[in-house]
């Protein structure tokens, strides 16, 4: 088996590009999705959390960077963090990574509330569905209520009801094209 700089010399030598595989290079030419990118920033604002929930390699990520690239350009839309699951992480290092960067912190409502405009971006969220991230998804489903200027967007590659998630984000707001409609976990 070839070690990636192998690799990377061997496509050198041959000519051949690297593909980008998770992803879009925002430096090149792509597919606008601006339209989809609001319909999202549209949904958080009403409801303060979204799940984008689709099967794997369908564009979940590039949405994601569409999404970070539109409200990081907008002078009001505060900080954007962009977090990607592990499955071998778990929920206190992205806990410490939005404090320190944000000044999110579950330990008190008082100063949950005084966070300013903050969004966060989850991507590869069911890598998540172990009981390493148990605290996050309560952090990020029942505790920033407290603070609706905090806005949670979550990529997960199938449904958020599945069986096995430490969360029971299924009684979120579910929004399909033209309807919102209210989903129960059963």
């Amino acid at each position: 088996r070839m070690s990636n700089e192998q690799s990377e010399t061997m496509n050198n030598v041959l000519g051949r590009k690297r593909v980008q595989t998770d992803g879009i290079d925002l430096t090149r030419p792509f597919v606008d999705r601006s339209e989809l990118v609001a319909k999202i920033i549209a949904t958080a604002e009403a409801n303060q959390h979204v799940v984008i929930s689709s099967p794997p390699a369908t564009g979940k990520t590039s949405v994601l960077q569409l999404l970070n690239r539109e409200l990081s350009s907008r002078a009001n839309e505060g900080t954007v963090h962009q977090i990607i699951l592990k499955k071998k992480g778990n929920a206190q290092k992205v806990l410490d990574l939005l404090q320190e960067e944000a000044g999110i912190s579950s330990d008190s409502v008082g100063k949950l509330k005084q966070v300013s405009r903050t969004w966060i971006i989850i991507d590869d969220a069911h890598r998540g569905y172990t009981d390493n991230y148990e605290d996050l998804w309560s952090f990020l489903v029942k505790d920033l209520r407290h603070n609706p200027n905090i806005k949670v967007v979550i990529a997960v590659t199938h449904n958020m009801t599945t069986l096995g998630s430490p969360a029971a984000i299924g009684n979120l707001p579910h929004v399909f094209e033209g309807f919102t409609e209210t989903a129960t976990m059963q």
